[in-house]
C-alpha cells in the first residue's frame, strides 16, 4: 500500500533535519468498528524514535476535533516496518469529515485517508513535507506552474489529471486550514490563558512548597526533640527497670520468707489440729471412763445393796437359828418332861432332835452362804475402786497431756504471729526480736505452774 504525505510540525523543521523527510506511514486500515475509530499500519524511517500518546485530529467543515488514542495497544511504541495500531474513542460519523490529521510526537503528524476512501496506488506516495509553510502553500500555486510541460503519453496524462484533482483539494483544504487558524489562534490564546493560569498555580504550589519545606523544617527540629526526649526516657526507663528488677528480688524473697513462715504456720495449725484431736479422744476416752465409772460405782451400789440384803437374810436366818433353838431348848424341855409320860414322847424327841440338827444344818449352810457372798462383795468393791482409781489417775494424765498441748499449740501461735509479723510488715523486726525472750519465758512459767499445779 501507498504511503500518504507526512507533515512535520513547525517546531520540528530544526530538528529532524534530512532524516525526518524520511518518515512515512503506510496505512493499512482505517475504519470505525464498536464506536473505535481503528487506525493500522507500518511506519517507516522512525527507527530510534519514541512516540507520545498518539492524537487524531478530525477536520469538518464547522469544527476541528482532537480525540486522545486509547492506551489499550501501547501505541506509543513504533517499530520500523511493524504494523501499529491505535483506537480512538469515536463518537460521530464520517460524511462531514475533510480530512483527518494523526500526531504521534511533537515535530511528527501525518494527514490520513478518510473511512471508506479509495486506496492510492503505490506510484502516488509522496515524501514528507518540510513544515506546515510549505503544506499550506501548495494550494496557492496557480495550475499553470504545476503543468511545466504537456504530457508525453497518457501516463503523464493521468498524473496531471489526479495532479488538479489534488490541487482542487488542496484549495479546500486550504480553505480549511485558514479557518482552522483562525480556530487555532482562538485556542492559542486559550492556552496561553491556561499557561498564566498554570504559571500562577505553579507559583501558588512553589509558595506552597516553600511552606512545606519550612514546616518540614520545624517538623525535623521537633523530631530531633522528641528523639532527644526519647532518648532521655529511655534511660529513665532503663533505671526504672533496673529500680523494678530490684524490687523484683526483694519481693521474690520476701514471698519465699514469707512460704516458709506459711509454712511453718501450716505445720504449727497441724500440730494444733493434732493436739486438738488427741484432747476430743482424750476428753471421749475421760467420758466414758466417768461413764464406766459411774456404772461401776452403780454397781457397787447395788453390789453393797445385795449385801446389806443378804446381810438381813442372815441376821434373819440367826434369829430363825435362835427361834429354832429355843424351840429345840423348849423341844428338849418338853422331851425331858415327855421322858416320863411315854414313849410317844421320846419319838417327839427324836423328831425334834432330828429336826434340830437340820435346822443346824440350814443356818451353818446359811452363815457360809452370807459370809462367801460378804467376801466376793468385799472383792467386787476393791476392784471397782482400784478401777476407779485408775480411771482418775488416766483423767488426769489426759488432762495434764491437753493442758501441755495446749500450751505448746499456744507457744507455737505466738512464734507463728511473731514470725508472720516480722515480715508481712505489720510490726517492725526489732519489736519482735525483743518480745520474742518474754513470750517464751511466759510459755515456760505457764508450763511449770501447770506441772506444779498437777
Amino acid at each position: 500500500m501507498a504511503g500518504y504525505p507526512l507533515s512535520s510540525m513547525p517546531q520540528a523543521r530544526g530538528q529532524g533535519g534530512a532524516d525526518s523527510e524520511q518518515i512515512a506511514f503506510e496505512p493499512e486500515r482505517i475504519a470505525v468498528v464498536a464506536g473505535r475509530l481503528e487506525v493500522a499500519g507500518r511506519w517507516r524511517g522512525v527507527r530510534g524514535r519514541r512516540f507520545v500518546r498518539p492524537t487524531l485530529t478530525a477536520h469538518t467543515a464547522a469544527e476541528r476535533r482532537r480525540v486522545l488514542a486509547d492506551l489499550d495497544h501501547k501505541p506509543w511504541s513504533a517499530a520500523d516496518g511493524q504494523r501499529w495500531l491505535a483506537t480512538f474513542r469515536w463518537g460521530q460519523g464520517v460524511d462531514e469529515l475533510r480530512h483527518l490529521e494523526l500526531a504521534v510526537a511533537p515535530d511528527i503528524a501525518v494527514e490520513l485517508p478518510l473511512p471508506g476512501a479509495p486506496a492510492a496506488g503505490p506510484s502516488e506516495a509522496l515524501t514528507p513535507a518540510k513544515g506546515e509553510s510549505h503544506r499550506r502553500s501548495r494550494p496557492d500555486r496557480p495550475l499553470s506552474e504545476i503543468k511545466t510541460r504537456q504530457p508525453e503519453s497518457s501516463g503523464a496524462q493521468a498524473r496531471l489529471e489526479l495532479a488538479e484533482r489534488r490541487l482542487a483539494q488542496a484549495e479546500r483544504e486550504r480553505d480549511s486550514a485558514r479557518a482552522g487558524e483562525e480556530r487555532a489562534r482562538r485556542e492559542c490564546a486559550e492556552l496561553i490563558r491556561q499557561r498564566d493560569r498554570a504559571l500562577a498555580e505553579r507559583d501558588g504550589a512553589l509558595a506552597e512548597r516553600d511552606r512545606a519545606l519550612a514546616e518540614r523544617d520545624a517538623a525535623v527540629a521537633g523530631r530531633d526533640a522528641a528523639l532527644a526526649e526519647r532518648d532521655a526516657a529511655a534511660t529513665e526507663r532503663d533505671g526504672a527497670v533496673a529500680e523494678r528488677d530490684r524490687a523484683l528480688a526483694e519481693r521474690d524473697g520476701a514471698l519465699a520468707e514469707r512460704d516458709g513462715a506459711l509454712a511453718e504456720r501450716d505445720g504449727a495449725l497441724a500440730e494444733r489440729d493434732a493436739a486438738t484431736r488427741q484432747r476430743q479422744l482424750a476428753l471421749t476416752e475421760r467420758d466414758a471412763a466417768l461413764t464406766e465409772r459411774d456404772a461401776a460405782l452403780a454397781q457397787r451400789d447395788e453390789a453393797l445393796a445385795q449385801r446389806d440384803e443378804a446381810r438381813e437374810e442372815r441376821n434373819a436366818a440367826l434369829r430363825s437359828r435362835e427361834r429354832m433353838l429355843a424351840e429345840r431348848d423348849q423341844a428338849l424341855r418338853e422331851q425331858q418332861r415327855a421322858e416320863r409320860s411315854s414313849e410317844k414322847a421320846r419319838e417327839a424327841q427324836a423328831a425334834a432332835a432330828r429336826m434340830a440338827q437340820q435346822l443346824a444344818g440350814e443356818r451353818d449352810q446359811l452363815i457360809a452362804e452370807a459370809q462367801a457372798e460378804r467376801q466376793r462383795l468385799v472383792a467386787e468393791r476393791d476392784a471397782v475402786a482400784a478401777e476407779r482409781d485408775g480411771l482418775l489417775a488416766r483423767c488426769q494424765e489426759l488432762e495434764r497431756e491437753r493442758d501441755e498441748a495446749l500450751a505448746a499449740h499456744g507457744a507455737a501461735l505466738v512464734m507463728r504471729n511473731a514470725i508472720v509479723g516480722g515480715h508481712g510488715g505489720g510490726a517492725p523486726g526489732w519489736l519482735a526480736r525483743t518480745l520474742m525472750p518474754a513470750l517464751l519465758a511466759g510459755v515456760a512459767l505457764v508450763l511449770l505452774l501447770a506441772l506444779r499445779v498437777i
